[in-house]
């Protein structure tokens, strides 16, 4: 059962990160002062990327960007479809079921499509420059899990508060 709850948190981070990744709107920011669309310029700033290397990977990016766009827009769908699902008929498990296997299939060939353009990206860059890049996206990871940890400590301490032992 958890594994099931840990995959559909990251489900719904991936396809929360897919949706302000996608809009059109401002992008709240961060506690860093940068949203996701700037916290993605800073670290490519930060890379200190060479004119040629920059050229390669905005081609990089520019070859899969409707790969990766469509991968993000299918897993958008399956996880607005997933809670249709939840909010219309809870109860009914094998909807459910049904609907997380299609969210998880479709952040499955996500996750692939990063993948590809990930594993282009780091042919393009110095082993430090994807030592920066790696403890970033760890950094990102810690921040992801601590948010996650704090939401889950509140909502246990709400229900202790109320239910007791």
């Amino acid at each position: 059962m958890k594994k099931i709850a840990y995959s559909l948190v990251i489900v719904c981070i991936l396809a929360g990160a897919a949706y302000a990744a996608a809009s059109t709107e401002s992008v709240p920011l961060g506690e860093d002062g940068f949203g996701l669309r700037q916290s993605i310029l800073r670290t490519i700033i930060e890379l200190n990327l060479t004119d040629a290397q920059k050229h390669e990977a905005a081609l990089i990016l520019k070859k899969h960007r409707l790969e990766a766009g469509e991968a993000f827009d299918r897993v958008r769908q399956a996880v607005t479809d997933m809670s249709e699902v939840m909010k219309r008929e809870p109860q009914n498990e094998q909807a459910v079921r049904e609907a997380f296997r299609k969210a998880a299939a479709a952040g499955e060939d996500m996750a692939v499509a990063r993948g590809r353009i990930m594993a282009e990206l780091r042919g393009v860059l110095t082993p430090e420059q994807q030592e920066s890049l790696f403890e970033r996206r760890n950094v990102l990871r810690g921040k992801i899990r601590d948010r996650i940890e704090a939401g889950r400590a509140l909502l246990n301490e709400w229900i202790e508060l109320r239910a007791g032992d």
